[in-house]
Order: structure tokens, then C-alpha cells, then sequence
């Protein structure tokens, strides 16, 4: 037992020198503050050939500042969309499709907006779920993220700059067929806030998945939610270690204010709670009671201070699955939108959400971004 204390003590010290001399290479926090590309986070198995196989074209837009837009339009149709969830230990999901027939007439645009550090295709599960229901959609790369140029984030007030001078183009060339729907997840959802604040009255409805209530708040949630995020392989969790002594609650505030500096955006200031409460817009808001990155406590203030948002508050679900979760999720969100937009009345439609088909006794760990697969079965080529 000794000899194999020992050499596991060995085992731990190697780790410990790699993470300490890997560690001062690894971009700080501030620059992962102002440098969205920094945290650029891993595709999904299959994502590469989802694009070709839906014969989506990359579209771009240069502003007026000078900044290159990528955004791609998903046209509805009969894709073949399939959600399988399994939630055991860990929960593992999959999605996939079997073009049929593309380009029927939409009903309305959904624009969706994805996270920090992803880009447009991670949005492909709920473009096809929304284009399957009627919906044109509209999926776009942030400033600096995928395919888009590098520019200083906004928090979402740069970002909505941009996003109104893309919708305006898009307007004159009749792009964007009936009511609009704005959809957001996470950084984007703040987008979306800032976005529906810009043009109060143009959107039918504003989806928001786990958004933050203030975004140096979220700041420091996200820190040591990252720092403690499950990962199989030793050597990353010891980096880990040495980066949980390094990144002391002192050292994030001052990560905060120096990104702020940078960025002449003072995150302290950027809450979202006014923004929401200026739309006209049917506003609904879905948050996991087990995130951590961005903690329920975000939502629950939202949901607080904006007396017309509609809140809902999955109990099993975190940071990594709850924008996932298809399979529960996907029809409600769709046939609200829907209802949205056919409603005279000016209440706003409830949402309805039906009990959650997963088995109930199960509580996973954290979700991984390793654990979602897209799949493109054989089938004949879709006919537009």
C-alpha cells in the first residue's frame, strides 16, 4: 500500500509540474473577458456536415463599421429532425435528420442567437426543430465568433448594434417572412435582451434560455463553475488545481475591471432587467435550477423584476443541457410562438410545458459538451 501511495504521489507531483509550467502560457482571464475566441468551445461530433447536407449557404454582411457578418437562413421543411436524450450518470444526447423536402413556405423568421465562445451551427438542433414547425430561421455568428470578424464584444449592446443594422438589410430585401421571433441562449439570451430593447416593438416574441441578470455577476459565477467542471483526463484537472490558487476572488474583480476598461463597457452596468422590461414583446424566460456557470439566481431576479416575463425553472437541468433538451423543450417553444403570433388578444399567451419525459430518480452529473453527437442518415437528397 505504501509503494502505491507513493507512486501515486509521483503520478500527482508530474501533473502538478505540467499545470504549473502550462499554466503562465494560458491566456488570462481578463483577455478571455475581451476575446471571445479564447474560450472557443469544441463542435459536436457530426457537426462539419450538417451545412452541406441542408444546402445552407453562408451569407455575409460588412457593416457600416466595417464588420463582417456570417449568418446562414434555414428554410422550413420537412427535415426529419429526431431529439434522443438518455440521462443516467451522465445525460448524452443525439440528434438527427433525414432531409426530405426543403423550402416550404414560412409562417414566420426566428433569429437565434448562440453563446460565448460558439457560433451559429451550435443553434442547429433548435433551427431545424423551428424550421420543422413552419418557421424561417435565421442563425448568425456574433462579433468575433465563427465566421464572423473579430471585434470587441459588447456584452450585447455592441452586438445589438450590429444585429440591427443586419435586420434593416434583411427587411429591404423582404428576407424575413412574417411575425420575427427573437431566441437567444446564454450570451446570446443577453444579446436578445439588449436587441429587443433596440427595437421594442419588432419582435412577436423573445425566447431567452439561462441568460445573466448582470453580467459581472455572471462573471463571477462563471469562474469557479469552470474551474470545477467534470473532466475525465487528470492532466486538465490539474491544471484546474493550480488555476483555482490562482484565480482568488481578488484576482477575478480585478480581471472585471480591467476588461471593462478595455472594452469601455462597465459590466457592472450591464443588467438586462430594464432592457426586457422596455420590449412590447411576449417574453419568455427557461433557466436550470442546477446551472452553475450562470446561477438560477440570475433568472429569478429577472423574473422578479420584469412582471411581464413568463419564467420557467427546469429542476434537473444545468448550463450545458438545459438548451439541449429538444426532446421536452422543442414543440412547446414552437407551437408559443406560434400562438404568439396568431393571438388578437393583449395578454400574452401562457406557456405551457407538459411534465418532463425523462425518467424521474436520476441526478447526473454536469452536463459535457462531449456527450452530444449529430447524426445525418441516408436518405434522398432534400428537393427544394
Amino acid at each position: 500500500m505504501s509503494t502505491l501511495r507513493f507512486r501515486l504521489g509521483l503520478v500527482i507531483a508530474g501533473l502538478a509540474l505540467v499545470a504549473a509550467c502550462a499554466a503562465p502560457a494560458l491566456p488570462s482571464l481578463e483577455d478571455r473577458l475581451v476575446d471571445p475566441r479564447l474560450s472557443r468551445a469544441p463542435l459536436p461530433q457530426g457537426t462539419e456536415g450538417l451545412s452541406e447536407a441542408l444546402g445552407a449557404q453562408t451569407h455575409y454582411l460588412h457593416t457600416r463599421a466595417g464588420l463582417r457578418l456570417a449568418y446562414t437562413l434555414i428554410e422550413p421543411g420537412a427535415y426529419g429532425f429526431d431529439s434522443q436524450v438518455q440521462r443516467a450518470a451522465e445525460t448524452r444526447f443525439r440528434f438527427s435528420l433525414s432531409p426530405r423536402q426543403i423550402g416550404q413556405s414560412p409562417e414566420s423568421t426566428a433569429l437565434l442567437l448562440h453563446g460565448w465562445g460558439m457560433d451559429r451551427t451550435s443553434l442547429y438542433p433548435w433551427a431545424l426543430s423551428l424550421a420543422e414547425a413552419g418557421h424561417r430561421v435565421l442563425l448568425v455568428d456574433l462579433r468575433g465568433h465563427g465566421e464572423s470578424g473579430d471585434a470587441p464584444p459588447g456584452y450585447g449592446r455592441h452586438e445589438a448594434d450590429d444585429l440591427v443594422e443586419l435586420i434593416s438589410v434583411l427587411d429591404a430585401q423582404s428576407a424575413l417572412s412574417g411575425p420575427l421571433h427573437l431566441f437567444g441562449v446564454s450570451y446570446g439570451a443577453a444579446t436578445a435582451a439588449h436587441l429587443s430593447h433596440r427595437l421594442p416593438d419588432r419582435f412577436a416574441s423573445v425566447t431567452l434560455l439561462e441568460p445573466f441578470a448582470n453580467a459581472a455577476d455572471a462573471v463571477r459565477d462563471m469562474v469557479p463553475a469552470l474551474l470545477d467542471s467534470p473532466d475525465p483526463r487528470l492532466w486538465q484537472r490539474a491544471v484546474r488545481a493550480l488555476l483555482r490558487l490562482r484565480l482568488t476572488p481578488e484576482r477575478v474583480e480585478a480581471a472585471i475591471a480591467a476588461s471593462s476598461a478595455r472594452l469601455g463597457v462597465d459590466l457592472e452596468t450591464v443588467e438586462l432587467a430594464p432592457l426586457l422590461a422596455s420590449t412590447s414583446a411576449c417574453t419568455l424566460l427557461i433557466h436550470g435550477a442546477r446551472d452553475r456557470h450562470v446561477g438560477v439566481h440570475h433568472a429569478r431576479r429577472l423574473a422578479a423584476e420584469v412582471e411581464a416575463l413568463q419564467y420557467r425553472e427546469l429542476p434537473l437541468e444545468d448550463h450545458i443541457t438545459l438548451p439541449l433538451r429538444l426532446d421536452w423543450l422543442g414543440t412547446p417553444v414552437a407551437f408559443w410562438m406560434r400562438a404568439v403570433a396568431a393571438s388578437e388578444e393583449p395578454a400574452c399567451p401562457r406557456f405551457q410545458l407538459a411534465a418532463d419525459p425523462l425518467p424521474e430518480g436520476t441526478n447526473p452529473r454536469p452536463g459535457r459538451l462531449e456527450l452530444i453527437e449529430f447524426a445525418l442518415n441516408a436518405g434522398p437528397s432534400p428537393r427544394r
